[in-house]
């Protein structure tokens, strides 16, 4: 019975996956006011939102990110990298596939000075993940080069310290 319900959790799990549609829309925008141009032209993009939903009734948790290119390249794709938390600041995983972090694609090309707002439905389901951190990130060029950033990378592309929302 439990392996049936597991089953049946697994299968409900990518069901939803597959039929949730993201959400995401584009526009100019001006910089933040809090950086420095010097900030904005060092790095490639600017973060100015990271945020998971509060958990569904069945404990789903989406995720939305909001992003600015300011470099002068056209980013094809971009990849990420989130890291779930509890309110105690421990790392989490879905209660259903013991999945911690997730990489998730932006599947849509960002020219520079353009944002972005996506929202991935639920990434995870737990009922404790309270908060979520960007922890790296891949960019693809019109190109097709590729540039990694690690923790600490992006953190300097945070447009506020507190927009990673675990801190």
């Amino acid at each position: 019975m439990t392996q049936r319900l597991r089953t049946h959790s697994l299968l409900i799990l990518l069901l939803a996956l597959v039929l949730s549609a993201c959400v995401a829309s584009t526009q100019n925008i001006s910089p933040p006011p809090s950086l420095s141009q010097a900030q904005i032209q060092s790095q490639p993009l600017q973060v100015t939102k990271v945020q998971a939903s509060p958990p569904s009734s069945v404990g789903g948790v989406s995720q939305q990110l909001t992003v600015i290119n300011t470099g002068s390249d056209t980013y094809q794709q971009l990849e990420l990298v989130f890291i779930p938390y509890d309110r105690y600041g421990r790392r989490q995983t879905s209660d259903i596939d013991d999945v911690g972090e997730v990489q998730v694609p932006l599947e849509s090309a960002l020219p520079p000075g353009q944002e972005i707002n996506r929202t991935w439905p639920d990434v995870w389901f737990n009922h404790s993940i309270v908060c979520v951190e960007l922890d790296r990130l891949r960019i693809t060029l019109s190109d097709g080069q590729q540039r990694i950033y690690r923790k600490e990378a992006v953190d300097d592309m945070l447009a506020d310290p507190d927009t990673n929302d675990c801190r």
